[in-house]
């Protein structure tokens, strides 16, 4: 088998890296707007189901004043546990998602979170709700780790903060063999990243391979990511040609790609 080689061939194929069973609706969207896709998940998501801390903190809702979602995972889960315990959402609380995809799931209990113009984490620090919030407290609903600039920032506005972790990311082993077998084959040029975290293990995996691989890996595939934050790390380890689709939604993904074909 040869070295990636695409310098010379026509490349239009989408590679969608997202879990399986959450990679049908992007995949259809991009179909639909005419790009080929192709699917290799990078990463599994993991429900967290033995933290007492979880039903504790649903049942108290009722004492904070903003719940923010940052997560169309910890959207599902959250509406899950919050359909068991409150047949009636306490009165005053405010909700907040970071896009549409995380308001979505709250409308099946009449719940419909503020989301900002800017699917982004500083899209949610621009809106009015969260600009005097002293004193106030503030749920995030998330899954295990992540950046802490939202809390970070709300806390220096005087918040009280608390996460609620509902969920862990587990990242996919891939055969390095497959993974060029799969560019190769289907002629993928765009590689759909949500996460700095997905940049790396995608990165990681074609460097598992041969040096020429992942050289011209890195050289000829062109990665599409959120923010321009995860767009600097994926420069920093050589990637060349970054596109910034300002969120994870299927609308900005696409547009994305349409601007740079």
């Amino acid at each position: 088998m040869t070295d990636l080689d695409l310098s010379n061939r026509a490349r239009h194929t989408v590679l969608v890296t997202r879990p399986h069973g959450q990679h049908e609706p992007l995949i259809t969207a991009l179909q639909q707007a005419g790009w080929p896709c192709e699917h290799l998940p990078l990463m599994s998501i993991e429900a967290i189901e033995d933290n007492p801390l979880i039903k504790s903190t649903i049942m108290d809702l009722d004492q904070f004043q903003h719940v923010i979602c940052v997560s169309a995972n910890a959207a599902r889960l959250a509406t899950d546990w919050i359909d068991q315990y409150w047949p009636q959402m306490p009165f005053g609380l405010h909700w907040y998602a970071v896009g549409e995809a995380s308001a979505r799931p709250f409308n099946a209990l009449d719940i419909f979170p503020q989301v900002p113009h800017q699917a982004l984490t500083e899209g949610l620090l621009a809106l009015d709700g969260l600009q005097t919030i002293t004193g106030d407290k503030v749920l995030i609903l998330r899954g295990e780790g992540g950046r802490e600039t939202l809390a970070e920032s709300l806390t220096a506005r005087g918040a009280e903060v608390q996460y609620l972790e509902l969920y862990r990311r587990l990242l996919c082993p891939i055969s390095p063999t497959d993974l060029q077998q799969l560019i190769e084959q289907h002629t993928v040029h765009y590689v759909v990243l949500t996460s700095g975290e997905l940049v790396q293990h995608f990165i990681n995996s074609c460097s598992a391979h041969t040096k020429s691989f992942a050289a011209n890996a890195l050289k000829n595939l062109h990665f599409i990511v959120p923010s321009e934050r995860v767009a600097t790390l994926a420069r920093s380890q050589g990637v060349q040609h970054v596109s910034v689709s300002q969120g994870a939604h299927h609308d900005a993904i696409i547009e994305c790609l349409h601007r740079i074909k």
